[in-house]
């Protein structure tokens, strides 16, 4: 394990903050904030400087983002993303900023792409594709195809258990979709290499990505997380309250006849050569968990996250994964830290909660300047 420390600058209890700024979305208009522009933005930690198209698709029945290397000679206007978060099914989606991007929109693909590096990409609990195009962009920049999907969660914890076993699921099917169009008469036939692919995920999309790597469920190394937990206050409580009372529901949901006294099964699928964990959530896991996670995994995580403490997400994967394990700690990181930077933003974004909100400004966050740092050492490091 490799831990280096960058110096930089409860999702269960922002939802009702949120839902009070839901209120005033419709008041208050858009504000501009310091903006950077597309090359400011793509050459803070670059990690290629190729063209990059862009393009929306449908992917075992998820709708899907595409990131890809494309012609040189392809002209258009440089995407804008909005950042968003679904609230409520009930409820229009609330948009927290947009960010500019240096991808065009359905540029045609490099004529000289052929079996690209795939990278299939979670998001995070309730966010969408666009919000993390600073690192989407940046790998297709560098040659890869991206595949990002929306997992079509709304932000409640009561959920959480349903998106622990589906994540890993969809994702495998996203895979299975995207290996036979790059297969013989598809449509991205001879483009992208689908036998060795890294999963990147932020978040909850961390913790799918490391099952799909290899890591496994341990319910009762969670319950024992979970009672020290509520004994000494800890920040990861939350997550005990939202998952421990429908443990039955997940493992009727995965179609087990009884909740696993050990390891769950695995969901562990081949075809994943590597992973990123963004602040990804590893306490279902536990140390015997995460030592059947053996592929080489880049971890991520700050000091200041209190909805995946880092000790339950980067460290507890470092300390335990099977595989070669690189974790960035950054200080003073927090989890939305991730997420784009917001160039727009409305004014009632200001009250969001620290732990909501975007940041907004010019370039890149520390903990995503230090994640795109890393990359290109790990990168290197495992090809």
């Amino acid at each position: 394990m490799a831990r280096r420390v960058w110096t930089g600058g409860a999702v269960a209890t922002l939802v009702v903050a949120a839902l009070l700024a839901y209120g005033a979305a419709a008041l208050l208009p858009m504000r501009a904030v310091a903006s950077s522009s597309p090359a400011a933005s793509a050459g803070a930690g670059s990690l290629g400087d190729g063209a990059v198209g862009v393009a929306r698709l449908e992917l075992a029945g998820l709708d899907a983002t595409v990131w890809y290397p494309a012609d040189s000679a392809a002209e258009g206007h440089a995407e804008w993303y909005p950042l968003t978060m679904r609230m409520d099914p009930s409820m229009p989606t609330l948009a927290l900023g947009t960010a500019r991007g240096i991808a065009i929109e359905d540029a045609a693909w490099s004529p000289d792409l052929e079996d690209a590096p795939l990278v299939l990409v979670s998001p995070g609990f309730a966010l969408a594709p666009d919000a993390y195009s600073w690192l989407t962009e940046q790998w297709a920049a560098s040659g890869s195809v991206v595949v990002s999907v929306d997992h079509g969660e709304y932000l409640d914890p009561s959920r959480l258990w349903e998106a622990t076993v589906l994540r890993p699921q969809q994702l495998a099917e996203v895979l299975d979709e995207v290996e036979a169009m790059a297969g013989a008469g598809g449509a991205w036939e001879g483009r992208v290499d689908v036998s060795d692919v890294t999963a990147a995920g932020n978040s909850y999309g961390g913790y799918a990505v490391q099952a799909l790597g290899g890591a496994r469920i341990d319910i009762a190394a969670f319950a024992t997380r979970c009672a020290d937990a509520r004994a000494t206050g800890h920040d990861g409580a939350f997550l005990c309250d939202a998952l421990e009372p429908r443990i039955g529901d997940m493992a009727a949901l995965a179609g087990l006849h009884d909740v696993p006294a050990g390891l769950w099964p695995s969901v562990a699928d081949s075809r994943i050569g590597a992973v990123v964990s963004l602040a990804g959530d590893s306490y279902l896991f536990g140390d015997a968990g995460l030592a059947t996670l053996d592929v080489p995994v880049l971890a991520v995580g700050g000091t200041a996250d209190a909805d995946t403490p880092l000790d339950w997400g980067g460290e507890l994967t470092a300390a335990s994964a099977a595989g070669s394990v690189l974790l960035e700690v950054v200080e003073d990181g927090a989890h939305m830290d991730f997420v784009n930077v917001a160039d727009a933003a409305p004014v009632w974004a200001t009250w969001l909660p620290a732990g909501l909100a975007p940041s907004a400004g010019d370039g890149l966050t520390p903990s995503q300047a230090a994640t795109l740092a890393a990359l290109a050492e790990w990168e290197g490091s495992t090809s």
